[in-house]
């Protein structure tokens, strides 16, 4: 749950602004935001991508996820 998106064409300061403030005034998307937040703080998302990337060094494109 969050603001909609931006069409790329449509992408302006001022359009990314208005859904910035969308996300963190409106109660239900930073209830939802809080609940995200709790359910990946135990990720190590960095140490995924080194990994991966890492597997890939290596040649190993199927267990990067590439085929």
């Amino acid at each position: 749950m969050g603001p909609s998106p931006i069409p790329l064409r449509a992408l302006t300061a001022e359009a990314l602004a208005c859904r910035i403030t969308t996300a963190v005034t409106r109660p239900e998307m930073r209830r939802a935001a809080a609940r995200l937040a709790a359910r990946i703080a135990g990720d190590d998302g960095a140490g995924a991508v080194v990994a991966a990337l890492e597997r890939l060094g290596r040649g190993d494109r199927a267990r990067v996820g590439l085929g």
